[in-house]
């Protein structure tokens, strides 16, 4: 089976499409190329099925107001004024020109990872929930699912420079790329060329040096509040996510789980800048130490000292005046609408804001990722800057006729001599299988991601991240799953068997049982 890129195979096969021995598969931005099915002849026409909703067309190369976003998490400007957009739940990082054409710089929109030394445009990333642009033109990636720090070089090849792709952590002063970075969600790059790594799961913030040796900078790893007055690195944060600098060099942290800003001084002390713990919205016009900012997602420092601050749960854009400590609301009015262009922002609906960064001029640039939008302040009113529509909801519906089959992350695709074609569905975790009537069933996979034995019927089978799928004899198929760290088959009478992986990730086993041995998110079979 051979795979390309739809619309390039498209453009190229309908010219002599009569003459093209091929069976067509197009699921959301993949080309499956087949034999012809048994007994046609060479005079035949090939068949083409179109399976499932969703296009893969993200509007590249046209208008970002038109273009389609899927939860943008974050937004980050370059020198040049090039926006930048975390196009989480596409797998992407988008670029927004100044003269607002957007085009995609990494990602393809299948969730995985690879592609390290190559196009980023060709690597795989897993939810990427922050991007921080670098003074050399390179953009640094929070790989949050593949729990790593991906970096795209001017040249737009695609590296990994923090994480190895493990939760459980490991030490401190080792290279980058050896240290457990579990949940990346927060970047940002320091006046010293220092980048800096919120460790959601692990409740801690990261440095790594010009030499690629990274420390721990704050928390011990415990989730909780303590330390104010003290050392960070003796401190305790709880799932600290958005990361920024102010002038002096003190590192600002959304300290999302403790509904605090805090702040750790070039000296290394830390304290509380807003929020007092609570998870209600209050304090507007008073010390922000005593106010509250329910799950701070997004911090950013303008030239002028200004602090933002998302309030992802008050749906709120706070400010922190730098001369007196005031905090107000800068907009949103704590409903969960959407602002028609024009609104002013005083009394404008900003939904679940999580993302916040000054474009070149100093205004105000907001990701709100459930809304999938990203909207400007510019001249005190709310519009419009990136996302069209709202992409259409990849949820599984059903088994029925593929025009009607809504389809999420598909992988995987293998296409018998007979025609008969599979694929890994990895968003709705399970195997589905075209019928030659058009229609979609579903061979395995009941939805969960939890693991529930070996031998069940195939729709009663938990799957976790299904990637890669192939026909075996006998009417047998064999699929990877690339998180549940397992190789297994379905049999000839719709079961579901192990082949290999204990299903924690890992190295070992060689010469013994497979059904004992550890894989480390196994993607192809053949």
């Amino acid at each position: 089976m051979n795979r390309a890129s739809p619309t390039a195979l498209v453009r190229t096969l309908i010219p002599s499409f009569v003459a093209v021995a091929a069976v067509l598969l197009l699921v959301v931005g993949t080309l499956a190329v087949a034999p012809k099915p048994a007994g046609a002849t060479s005079s035949d026409p090939p068949v083409v099925r179109v399976v499932g909703g969703l296009s893969g067309d993200v509007g590249d190369g046209g208008p970002a107001i038109t273009a389609p976003l899927n939860n943008p998490s974050a937004v980050a400007y370059d020198a040049a004024g090039n926006l930048y957009i975390a196009d989480r739940d596409y797998d992407r990082v988008r670029r927004v020109t100044p003269q607002g054409i957007i085009t995609t710089v990494a990602g393809t929109g299948l969730r995985g990872y690879s592609g390290d030394g190559g196009p980023a445009t060709e690597a795989e990333l897993y939810q990427p929930y922050d991007v921080e642009a670098g003074p050399d033109g390179s953009i640094y990636i929070a790989d949050y699912g593949n729990h790593r720090v991906r970096r795209v070089g001017p040249d737009g090849i695609i590296t990994t420079v923090a994480g190895n792709g493990s939760t459980v952590a490991n030490g401190d002063g080792i290279p980058a790329t050896d240290m457990t970075v579990s949940g990346p969600i927060g970047l940002a790059l320091d006046s010293a060329g220092l980048l800096h790594i919120s460790d959601y799961t692990l409740h801690r913030v990261i440095a790594v040096d010009a030499s690629g040796i990274a420390h721990y900078e704050v928390g011990t790893g415990t989730g909780s509040y303590s330390g104010d007055g003290g050392a960070a690195t003796a401190a305790t944060i709880r799932n600290p996510r958005g990361l920024d600098y102010q002038a002096d060099g003190s590192l600002l942290i959304a300290d999302y789980s403790n509904n605090r800003i805090r702040r750790v001084a070039p000296d290394g002390t830390i304290s509380t800048i807003l929020g007092n713990g609570s998870a209600s919205h209050s304090g507007d016009g008073g010390l922000a130490t005593s106010a509250s900012v329910p799950g701070p997602t997004a911090v950013a420092v303008a030239s002028t000292g200004e602090i933002y601050v998302a309030s992802y749960t008050s749906h709120r854009i706070r400010v922190i005046d730098p001369g007196t400590g005031i905090v107000n609301t800068f907009t949103g009015n704590g409903t969960t609408g959407v602002a028609a262009n024009g609104t002013a922002i005083s009394g404008a609906a900003v939904r679940n804001p999580m993302g916040v960064a000054l474009d070149p001029a100093g205004d105000l640039v907001i990701a709100a990722p459930v809304n999938a939008l990203v909207r400007s302040t510019a001249g005190g009113v709310i519009r419009t800057i990136a996302g069209g529509p709202a992409p259409a909801t990849r949820t599984f519906n059903g088994d029925g006729p593929g025009l009607d089959t809504i389809l999420s992350v598909p992988r995987g695709m293998s296409v018998a001599a007979d025609g008969d074609i599979v694929f890994a569905e990895a968003g709705s975790q399970r195997i589905r299988r075209v019928q030659p009537d058009g229609r979609v069933v579903t061979l395995a996979g009941n939805g969960g991601t939890t693991f529930n034995g070996d031998g069940l019927p195939g729709i009663a089978t938990g799957i976790y991240s299904p990637y890669d799928v192939d026909h075996g004899p006998n009417g047998t198929i064999y699929f990877t799953e690339v998180s549940g760290n397992r190789v297994r088959r379905i049999e000839s009478d719709g079961t579901v068997s192990l082949l290999a992986g204990d299903g924690i990730a890992g190295f070992s086993g060689d010469g013994g049982p497979a059904l004992s041995a550890r894989l480390s998110g196994p993607r192809g079979i053949a």
